[in-house]
């Protein structure tokens, strides 16, 4: 025997048969919508924070090479510091000579918003100028810029910290270099 459901059975198909209405899914979709948004937005991919932290990583990286290739080549590896850029340089007969184009050292430029800030002894070091290029006629080379970070052939290097940072100031992180050799990145969450 078979019990009658209390809705009674033709009630019961229908409700069943029913489903959702679109407004119910409407509303499903938009809070999935939101949460999904808050999970990104946390998240912050490729925002400040991941810009920042891929930056610092790479020039940490290339730093760590600089002076692994100093202490094999058993010649100094020197660090030029512009407002927006880094150079590599090796320790030539009489000056400083940029790497070959084709090196992973090779000099380069940060991303559209980020800026570099170099910080020696305690006193923020002013960052170097581009030299403006001298006509071919005149015959003269510029006077070739001193590196302010030097990774010596002994394994040791010039202490510094080396500042990356948003020009909104939402992100930061730095290098930091002592004169033993150890180099260490470390986060803060905004521009001091």
């Amino acid at each position: 025997m078979t019990a009658a459901h209390p809705l009674g059975q033709t009630r019961y198909r229908r409700w069943r048969q029913r489903g959702f209405t679109l407004l119910e899914l409407l509303v499903v979709v938009f809070i999935i919508g939101l949460m999904s948004g808050y999970v990104v937005l946390s998240l912050d991919p490729g925002g400040a924070r991941g810009g920042v932290d891929q930056e610092s990583k790479r020039l940490y990286g290339l730093m760590r090479l600089a002076a692994q290739e100093a202490i094999l080549q058993g010649q100094e590896v020197g660090v030029l510091i512009y407002h927006d850029r880094y150079e590599f340089v090796f320790a030539g007969l009489d000056k400083w000579e940029p790497p070959a184009e084709d090196s992973v050292l090779r000099a380069r430029q940060l991303s559209s918003g980020w800026r570099l800030e170099l910080t020696q002894e305690g006193q923020v070091v002013p960052p170097l100028k581009p030299q403006p290029k001298k006509e071919a006629e005149e015959g003269e080379e510029p006077e070739p810029l001193a590196p302010q970070i030097i990774f010596f052939s002994s394994g040791e290097i010039t202490a510094f910290e080396l500042r990356i940072y948003s020009d909104s100031g939402a992100a930061t992180e730095s290098v930091k270099g002592e004169e033993s050799g150890n180099l260490e990145i470390s986060s803060r969450a905004s521009r001091a």
